[in-house]
């Protein structure tokens, strides 16, 4: 046990580790058959930018636990249609604390995993008749929403950060244009890349 303790404060490092990145790419949502009366369809995909700001609680030396503050904007679409009405809509805000855990963080490469939970806005606009429910025609909202994402950090000289991520965006759509269905939750995917700084 004493010789664990000991390894422990051999290995561990300093806990301040704060990176700030930015990232862009593709909400890479696909598409699936609409019944002429009723049914749904993914819109096809959409730009998404992503800010995130990161940093450590503790680092043992095989593995960094800390926070991540995402701030993403656009991206997240679908697209509703039913009975010739046609609703498409995006959280083009949306702001998702959440914890990360990233593995050998003083590697040149490093992958990590996160999720969290937070909020965005919901943007629509629909064509036609208004939908049913509580949200009108080119209206916002806010919801709420969760997130989860893997991805790696190459670090090839001090300060300087290159990433790439997978990350899911889940959201709640307040309402639904088919009848009887209501708050459908969302998933969308996004395949990102950025560069950043790491102090």
């Amino acid at each position: 046990m004493t010789k664990f303790a000991l390894f422990l404060c051999l290995t561990a490092l300093p806990a301040a580790a704060i990176d700030i990145v930015a990232s862009g790419g593709l909400n890479a949502t696909g598409s699936s058959s609409v019944n002429a009366s009723s049914g749904t369809v993914t819109a096809g995909g959409r730009a998404v930018g992503l800010l995130n700001f990161g940093g450590n609680f503790f680092n043992l030396g095989a593995v960094a636990v800390g926070m991540e503050l995402p701030i993403m904007v656009g991206g997240a679409g679908w697209t509703q249609i039913a009975s010739g009405s046609v609703s498409a809509e995006s959280v083009n805000l949306a702001v998702i604390p959440g914890l990360r855990a990233r593995f050998l963080p003083v590697a040149a490469v490093t992958p990590w995993v996160s999720a969290g939970v937070g909020a965005g806005r919901l943007a629509r606009s629909s064509a036609g008749t208004r939908m049913a429910g509580t949200l009108a025609s080119s209206s916002t909202q806010g919801v709420f929403a969760w997130d989860a994402a893997a991805g790696l950090d190459f670090k090839p000289v001090t300060l300087l950060l290159f990433r790439a991520e997978v990350r899911n965006f889940h959201f709640q759509s307040p309402e639904s244009v088919v009848n009887g269905i209501s708050r459908q939750g969302r998933n969308n995917l996004a395949f990102l890349a950025g560069i950043g700084v790491r102090f």
